[in-house]
C-alpha cells in the first residue's frame, strides 16, 4: 500500500472536502484533496507518488475482476489407426 508523504516546509494542505451519492453497488464517497506546494522539486515528489499509487490501483484492478469463462472447443486429435489384420511373414 502506498500513501503520499511531504513535510511541512515543502507543501501545505489547503483545503479538503467529501461528497457521497448512492449508486447501484451502495454509497460512494468522493474525497478532494488541494495541497499548496511551492518548491518544484517537492511537486514532482508528490506527483510521482500520486503516479505510483495510480499504477498500483489500475495493475490489482484487472487480477481482482471476474473473467468470463468460455468453453473451449477440444482439440484435435489424430486419426485412429487402420485396423489391419496382421498375418505373420508370408512368403
Amino acid at each position: 500500500m502506498t500513501g503520499i508523504y511531504w513535510t511541512p516546509d515543502e507543501a501545505q494542505l489547503k483545503a479538503f472536502s467529501s461528497s457521497s451519492k448512492s449508486t447501484t453497488k451502495g454509497v460512494e464517497t468522493l474525497i478532494k484533496i488541494e495541497i499548496s506546494v511551492k518548491d518544484p522539486w517537492a511537486i514532482s515528489s508528490i506527483l510521482r507518488q500520486l503516479d505510483e499509487v495510480s499504477r498500483e490501483q489500475t495493475s490489482v484492478k484487472p487480477a481482482t475482476q471476474k473473467t468470463p469463462t468460455t468453453k473451449t472447443k477440444p482439440l484435435a486429435l489424430p486419426a485412429p489407426l487402420l485396423q489391419l489384420p496382421y498375418l505373420g511373414d508370408e512368403k
